[in-house]
This record gives C-alpha cells, sequence and structure tokens, in this order.
C-alpha cells in the first residue's frame, strides 16, 4: 500500500518548528464600535504562551487600523515561515461582526454603515481562509483541513 500524502510530506519536508502564531489584540476602537478592555493584553499572553513551547514562535501585533494592514500583516507573517510549522494559529482579541455566514474581523478604524462598507472595511474569515490556503500551499504544506473555533462554535472547513 502506497504512503499516503500526508506521511510523504512530513518524511521529506524540512522540519520545521511545532507552532507559529500571529496574535492581533485590537482593544482602542473609534467611536462606532467602542473601546475594549483586554484584548491587546489577551492576545500578549498568548503570544507569551506560545512562545513557552519549545521552538515555537508567536508575532504579536496590536490595534491595526483598517483591512489593508490586517490583511498586510497576516502575508508578511506567512510570508517569514521558512520551514511550515505543524501548526499555524491565528489568534484574533477584538471586535467581531457577523453577517449572515460571514464572520468579519474588524480593525480599530473601521466604520461601516452598510453590508458593502463592511466586506470593504473588514476582514472576513473567508478572507483569511484564502490566504492561509494560497500561502501554505505555496509553502508545499497539505491541506488537513482549517477550522474557525469561537465560544460559541467550532466550524470545520
Amino acid at each position: 500500500m502506497p504512503p499516503d500524502r500526508f506521511q510523504t510530506w512530513a518524511e521529506t519536508r524540512p522540519l520545521g518548528p511545532p507552532l507559529c502564531a500571529l496574535c492581533i489584540g485590537n482593544d482602542k476602537y473609534a467611536v462606532l464600535f467602542g473601546p475594549l478592555v483586554n484584548c491587546a493584553t489577551d492576545a500578549k499572553h498568548v503570544a507569551e504562551r506560545v512562545r513557552s513551547v519549545s521552538g515555537a514562535s508567536a508575532t504579536l501585533l496590536c490595534n491595526l487600523k483598517d483591512r489593508t494592514s490586517m490583511q498586510g500583516a497576516l502575508e508578511d507573517f506567512l510570508d517569514k515561515i521558512h520551514h511550515p510549522p505543524q501548526m499555524v494559529l491565528i489568534y484574533f482579541s477584538g471586535h467581531g461582526v457577523q453577517e449572515g455566514d460571514a464572520i468579519f474581523l474588524v480593525p480599530t478604524g473601521a466604520s461601516p454603515s452598510s453590508d458593502k462598507e463592511l466586506r470593504e472595511q473588514c476582514l472576513s474569515h473567508d478572507d483569511v481562509f484564502r490566504i492561509l490556503k494560497k500561502k501554505l500551499e505555496d509553502k508545499k504544506v497539505p491541506d488537513q483541513g482549517m477550522c474557525l473555533g469561537s465560544l460559541f462554535d467550532l466550524k470545520v472547513l
């Protein structure tokens, strides 16, 4: 029986770190959403915890102002991964908005007044997964599934 795709990949790839994390904490929001209290601190604690794992790395960013900076931060983080890790964690603490089936991560400077502006100003979870999938495929990491978790549900994509 031939080895499966993941086993072959795992045996031949350069050994990467066990975990790479991007931790974003947005709490200095403008008037529309209002400021939050502990988001930057929560992201800092998650990043510190990740760094305590042997070989793991974490990037901490706080108060990203717009969709472009959030998307750029995600792309820059993934571009810096040279040896694919066993797991990539994207942690976001801040305001989120659900519109239908879509969930949006809200930058601190966003002030959408319509569905169209929400999609233009905020980063959807679909955007996050699309970027993750593209960047990790470029690094020859097999798609073993991605999930979106919250306190209320878990969706496996």
